[in-house]
């Protein structure tokens, strides 16, 4: 009796976590297909940000009290 019951409490989280899955993968396609709309989607391709050099930093001579 115990050993069905644990099957059936097993079953029932698996179809629980089965279904949050397809929710939260619809929210994320939701969320990607606005962010498109928008302009703010991020591509997968990364690219080199062309940044200035910039000079070397000084070195601040320690003062003494």
């Amino acid at each position: 009796m115990a050993k069905r019951r644990k099957a059936e409490e097993h079953s029932l989280l698996l179809r629980s976590a089965e279904s949050l899955g397809r929710v939260i993968g619809t929210l994320q396609r939701q969320l990607n297909d606005a962010s498109r709309r928008l302009g703010t989607h991020k591509t997968k391709k990364k690219t080199k940000k062309k940044t200035a050099a910039r000079p070397a930093a000084r070195k601040r001579k320690r003062t003494t009290r």
